[in-house]
């Protein structure tokens, strides 16, 4: 990679369901931020602005990440190929058929997945979320340029491409080989986001 990497991470925050997600994604970009040569900036999916008690979650993992929360995602998605990687992590809700949309017009701007978990059946609420990405990330795998799992989200992107029989096998990668740490450990304590963002760095390199 050469001189500046701009990357976008379309990071999910609607209402409680991803708060993990959410801590380590910011966690991650922090982790990039920290690098001259990148500048990685957020976008939150959720509804409404940001709460105290959010900016103030968001400061303790990112620091230096100014938050002021979601704006209209058409407007944002207009703003998509100013960046040289859009990165989303999943699971998520919202703006799904923007992103397919700017893909297909911009489909040499590399959109890099990163896939947590399964969603969490709480309520029903979070069926309509487990639907919603049962219908996007198909569609969204199949246009990605790359896939990112950990050791316990690998099976579950394996059955949403062979279900949906999508031949992305290519574009499928562990930020991390399988050890000692569970998941609670590794997203809720923000385990090994310095190994994941050069291994990210790694991979973004063979897509610019």
């Amino acid at each position: 990679m050469e001189g500046d990497l701009q990357v976008l991470h379309i990071i999910p925050s609607a209402f409680n369901y991803f708060d993990d997600v959410k801590s380590y994604a910011f966690g991650v970009l922090n982790e990039m931020n920290a690098y001259d040569d990148v500048s990685a900036t957020a976008l939150t999916l959720q509804y409404g602005t940001p709460t105290i008690a959010e900016k103030q979650a968001v400061s303790a993992v990112a620091p230096d990440q100014e938050y002021k929360g979601a704006h209209p995602v058409e407007e944002v998605a207009k703003n998509f190929s100013d960046f040289d990687i859009v990165h989303l992590h999943a699971p998520f809700l919202g703006a799904a058929g923007h992103i397919l949309q700017w893909k297909k017009e911009f489909p040499k701007i590399p959109l890099v997945i990163t896939l947590y978990r399964p969603v969490v059946v709480v309520d029903l609420i979070a069926w309509g979320i487990k639907w919603y990405n049962n219908y996007y990330l198909p569609k969204l795998f199949e246009v990605a340029d790359l896939v990112t799992v950990f050791p316990w989200s690998e099976k579950m992107a394996n059955k949403i491409t062979e279900r949906n029989k999508i031949d992305v096998s290519a574009k499928v990668r562990l930020l991390f080989e399988s050890d000692s740490f569970s998941q609670v450990q590794i997203i809720e304590k923000r385990f090994k986001q310095e190994e994941i963002v050069k291994n990210l760095f790694y991979l973004y390199s063979n897509l610019v």
